[in-house]
């Protein structure tokens, strides 16, 4: 296999390839080949058909064959970045071995969140028992839940919106706890046993 990749490469000029014909042909070349390879730290379970129309950065240094392909994993839980993986295919070895390479930003990312802004007014509000569409008062106002999902803005991948709210319950659960308040569970307080 290595020596039709090797043989199938002759003509291909050493370095990076920029002409699209080359490209192509590369890359057809390894799709059918790709089955054939021990792919070694393949965590990205790459099949030879995810390679059409996505290899980048395409260099042809004998015995080395190295691209870039980009994965979309992330996204799918709603991240704004693709990861990049870099691939070396050593045509004597039968060897394909990935590693990843960083991030591309496909559309901008989420606003920035002041956990402990947020966590200092909501805590004001709850201090002085505050009617606002962010809170549910229970029990003549001696339990408050807050309404997180109005605190706390959407947007970003679900890793990200988890990492906000927690953030933002830790500063509450902080700031109430110096108040003598208690957690009764998740973003629902109670008030000191003496008020």
């Amino acid at each position: 296999m290595s020596k039709m990749l090797l043989e199938k490469f002759a003509d291909i000029p050493h370095g990076k390839i920029e002409n699209r014909d080359q490209q192509s042909y590369i890359e057809n070349a390894l799709i059918t080949s790709w089955d054939d390879l021990n792919l070694t730290n393949d965590f990205t379970s790459m099949e030879a058909y995810k390679l059409s129309g996505r290899m980048e950065n395409i260099e042809w240094n004998p015995p080395l064959l190295i691209f870039i392909i980009e994965r979309h994993g992330g996204t799918v839980m709603g991240s704004s970045r693709a990861e990049l993986f870099k691939w070396t295919v050593d045509t004597s070895k039968h060897t394909a071995t990935c590693q990843q390479s960083g991030h591309r930003q496909l559309k901008p990312m989420s606003k920035r969140y002041n956990a402990a802004k947020g966590a200092h007014e909501i805590v004001s509000l709850i201090l002085s028992a505050s009617q606002d569409s962010r809170l549910t008062w229970k029990d003549d106002g001696q339990i408050v839940v807050v309404n997180i999902a109005k605190v706390v803005p959407p947007g970003g991948s679900q890793q990200t919106e988890a990492s906000r709210r927690k953030r933002f319950r830790n500063e509450c659960e902080k700031l109430l706890a110096d108040e003598g308040w208690q957690v009764v569970r998740y973003n629902t307080y109670k008030r000191p046993p003496n008020e």
